[in-house]
């Protein structure tokens, strides 16, 4: 397929005369770029729409004809702006088909150019990419991707490796958090999806600020807000909140397929969460590196509910061990969780005593590259949404006059990190320091383990 995303300056300028647009310097930065795939964060009224429906513009313009492109948003209703912008751009180009032009009220908007070339661009929700069979798409739009699921990129991702497409991902920043972040963080410099991601702040649209960074609205806006909402809000520059437990954790390393693997055992690391979800994770050690592959987690279902959950699983044949919250082991006048699931499923089950700081140390130490390889070791399958989830809300509380700037954190959206700190601890012990206050103490084996038939 042509390389349309590389089409030169000069090619571009003679487009967007037509178009009547003219890029700031960092809008321009991102459409002459090389790289296929492409993030760009755009601040408020940074023109993001703007710069994505015209690279849409460029690719309609410049690809061989009977070619299809995709507009992908949360749903069909965030993915007008850049399908009417490239719109807009073919018709001034009288390129457009006007008999072609589908915009319904409720559902997708499609179009197409004229005879001979015959190009159709479409819009389509996130939860369509997958499903949607037929002709690949030549390249695709993410609108507002920062409001869809890791996994949709992943799918958008494949959709255009066939025909060896371009992707431009477009967005705001949402709280600095997630993977459309952490996918800008990471684009940032050299990695392995051969992606690179861009800025487009507020302060470069010069319509509207005319002076730029040093417009003064611009500087009143940086003196009312705190340095990090700024940075994230117009300077399009994500900025993790100060209170996250989990900082080291990035979707773009962290979070990759974790297939099940039949030859290898599973263990099921819970937190009952009896106050709130039920987390139970799936996971399988491959070499020196633990893989969550799956994660059944569940509110207002009880524990009868969850196994039966957890039966329907492709990798329950292979689950034999359990650990779990020492909680978990508690009667309280009836059957504990742990009774139940040895009950139920003949596994054998464990616990431990592991304080809240040792969990997270313990938790840090897989997250963290090691000295040896520079990797780290714990890795988390997309469909993992809650642990995902999890990761970006597990706060400590926040600093406050005559209180100690570090506390324990706040004890809530943590029951997926409980059981990684459960089972963790249970297969590799505590980490030395001054926080093993349990290092001594040996994991209970609450049943003997016994093979299920």
């Amino acid at each position: 397929m042509k390389a349309i995303w590389r089409m030169s300056e000069q090619d571009r300028r003679e487009l967007w005369e037509i178009s009547e647009y003219e890029p700031s310097a960092e809008q321009l930065v991102a459409h002459l770029d090389l790289h296929r795939l492409k993030l760009v964060g755009g601040g408020e009224r940074a023109g993001k729409t703007r710069s994505a429906s015209e690279e849409g513009f460029c690719w309609v313009s410049a690809c061989q004809p009977e070619e299809l492109f995709w507009i992908v948003g949360p749903d069909y209703e965030q993915a007008q702006g850049e399908f009417d912008g490239i719109l807009q751009a073919l018709v001034k180009a009288k390129t457009l088909d006007p008999r072609s032009v589908s915009q319904p009220r409720r559902g997708s908007w499609s179009m197409r150019t004229k005879y001979p070339l015959m190009v159709e661009a479409t819009t389509r929700t996130s939860a369509e990419v997958e499903t949607i069979a037929g002709k690949a798409p030549a390249g695709i739009i993410m609108a507002e991707a920062a409001q869809q699921e890791y996994d949709a990129f992943l799918r958008c991702r494949g959709r255009v490796a066939e025909k060896r497409g371009p992707l431009w991902i477009s967005g705001t920043f949402e709280g600095s958090l997630g993977w459309y972040a952490a996918l800008w963080t990471a684009w940032q410099g050299d990695n392995m999806d051969g992606g690179r991601s861009f800025s487009i702040p507020t302060w470069s649209n010069l319509a509207i600020y005319p002076g730029g960074r040093d417009d003064p609205e611009i500087k009143a806006l940086e003196a009312t807000y705190p340095k990090d909402v700024f940075q994230e809000r117009f300077g399009a520059v994500p900025c993790k909140p100060s209170t996250l437990v989990f900082k080291e954790f990035d979707v773009a390393v962290h979070v990759r397929p974790c297939p099940f693997d039949p030859q290898l055992e599973v263990q099921l690391w819970i937190d009952p969460g009896y106050a709130g979800a039920y987390a139970v994770l799936a996971v399988q050690m491959h070499g020196d590196d633990v893989w969550v592959i799956d994660e059944v987690y569940e509110r207002g279902m009880v524990v009868y509910d969850i196994i039966k959950a957890c039966r329907l699983r492709p990798w329950w044949p292979r689950a034999s061990r359990i650990v779990m919250d020492i909680a978990g082991t508690q009667h309280q006048g009836m059957d504990s969780h742990a009774d139940i699931w040895h009950r139920e499923t003949r596994m054998g089950v464990y616990w431990n005593v592991v304080s809240v700081a040792d969990g997270i140390l313990r938790h840090k130490t897989f997250l963290m590259p090691q000295a040896v390889g520079g990797k780290p070791r714990l890795y988390h399958d997309p469909r993992c949404k809650s642990t995902i989830w999890e990761y970006n809300n597990y706060r400590y509380p926040e600093t406050k006059e005559n209180r100690p700037e570090r506390e324990l954190p706040v004890d809530a959206n943590n029951h997926a990190m409980k059981a990684i700190a459960y089972g963790l601890i249970a297969n590799y012990g505590l980490v030395d320091g001054p926080s093993d206050v349990h290092k001594n103490i040996p994991i209970e084996f609450i049943f003997n383990r016994e093979v299920r038939t």
